[in-house]
């Protein structure tokens, strides 16, 4: 490992790729990097690294401020940009895997000029989910997170939840075209109780199921601020349904209900629905 250049030259670009490297050089490498005067590129990708020493790595890189590129994946990160980003963060549709979502994590974490997250179409798992939703947790400046069009599964947005809950800035999140079941709707509907902040929730294309819609239709009965939830194509049936025509009867907020249910709902409970949705001006799309 180069660690003498790192601590003596200026305008260092550090190109360790594909080296063999491991955990213990990846910690290595980041305690170097909050010493190191003039790192200003760092690549790391085509090595065996954890999301522990890539967060590390990260969080060494912003804390230092002089790494203005990271890349773990092969693909580059504007680190530097990152440091100082703009309210909206988008990385939409550029492949990143759960280790990239970790280093975009370390590397905005503190930066209180973020209000958007914007990372669908991605590759990211429930470990990338995991270290965003950290980031969220402590970052009460945050009010949109996007993350449809990846790979999350129950633990992902269970981990999501548990930033949401009591989050005060969060109004609009998407975890659309994703693999969030029965309980991970369960752990975000729980969620729900405890903030008033979330207004836009979208869980199309999914697999909730009817145990997943009823978690949600129990939230959505009493939920003051939600106007507008998503939750078409999840396989949900005639229990589904008609408990979020039963919700329907209390909720005074929804404005706005996308509900493509399994054919076996039926039409007499996605009547009920409608109904149920005509009867309190709610729009459903045509």
């Amino acid at each position: 490992l180069p660690v003498r250049e790192m601590l003596i030259q200026r305008e260092l670009d550090v190109d360790l790729s594909e080296r063999g490297l491991d955990d213990s050089h990846a910690l290595f490498i980041a305690q170097a990097l909050h010493r190191a005067p003039g790192v200003v590129s760092l690549r790391l990708d085509g090595n065996d690294l954890s999301p522990a020493a890539v967060s590390a790595v990260a969080a060494a890189a912003q804390v230092r401020g002089t790494v203005r590129t990271l890349n773990l994946t092969g693909l580059e990160l504007p680190a530097a940009a990152l440091r100082r980003a703009a309210p909206v963060v988008d990385f939409s549709g550029k492949g990143l895997r759960d280790t990239d979502a970790v280093a975009v994590a370390g590397l905005i974490a503190g930066n209180t000029t973020v209000r958007e997250l914007w990372l669908s179409g991605n590759r990211i798992g429930d470990a990338g989910a995991k270290a965003l939703a950290e980031v969220v947790r402590a970052s009460p400046w945050v009010s949109t997170i996007n993350l449809g069009g990846n790979e999350i599964g129950d633990d992902g947005a269970a981990d999501i939840a548990q930033a949401l809950r009591g989050h005060p800035g969060v109004d609009k999140v998407s975890l659309s075209y994703n693999k969030v079941g029965p309980a991970g709707a369960a752990a975000i509907a729980q969620a729900l109780h405890g903030t008033r902040a979330v207004t836009h929730l979208d869980l199309d294309n999914n697999v909730l199921g009817d145990g997943g819609a009823i978690a949600i239709a129990e939230t959505v009965a009493t939920h003051p601020t939600l106007s507008r939830l998503y939750l078409s194509h999840n396989n949900v049936g005639s229990r589904g349904a008609r408990a979020i025509a039963d919700a329907l009867t209390t909720n005074t907020a929804l404005v706005q209900l996308y509900l493509e249910c399994a054919p076996r709902a039926g039409p007499v409970q996605m009547g009920a629905v409608d109904a149920r949705a005509r009867s309190t001006r709610l729009l459903l799309p045509a």
